[in-house]
């Protein structure tokens, strides 16, 4: 009985997260984000939904030229590092943001992410959640490029 509540709870836990990537990126925005704000959170959108499609090519086009993740500098080795994730069958990763701040020429953007872990082996992966931070900057053709990415699974901290 108490695996089984145990069970109920981590599921009605999770749902919600969940529930929220069935929706277009773009919705999770207030009407109240107008400007820059506004202008990098739809990019950042923009980025999420051509991953789906287009996987780390979309980590490259949506770098600026001096971009950073992790140890990797740019967006052919972004793309590189990308590509050995979205080559399996099945992996996946939505994100949409849940909070935005402009700070001169960047915006910071920070959300929640889904990541779909296909195994190797067959039958299920594993769901994975977590929380990102992009700082994202204003181009010169007044497009926005992120600059830096990262983030944390959920449990990260235990």
């Amino acid at each position: 009985m108490f695996a089984t509540f145990v069970l109920l709870s981590l599921a009605l836990l999770f749902a919600p997260v969940s529930a929220d990537f069935a929706r277009p990126c773009a919705s999770h925005i207030p009407a109240s984000w107008t400007g820059a704000v506004r202008s990098a959170t739809l990019a950042d959108c923009a980025f999420s939904t051509e991953s789906q499609t287009t996987g780390a090519v979309a980590w490259a086009t949506y770098a600026a030229e001096d971009a950073a993740m992790g140890l990797r500098r740019g967006p052919a080795e972004i793309r590189a590092a990308q590509e050995t994730a979205y080559a399996r069958a099945g992996y996946k990763l939505l994100w949409y943001p849940t909070e935005a701040k402009q700070m001169g020429s960047f915006v910071v953007t920070t959300g929640r992410w889904e990541r779909h872990v296909p195994n190797p082996e067959g039958g299920d992966g594993r769901v994975l959640h977590g929380r990102y931070v992009t700082m994202w900057q204003l181009q010169k053709d007044g497009s926005y490029r992120w600059v830096w990415d990262g983030g944390e699974q959920d449990d990260a901290a235990k």
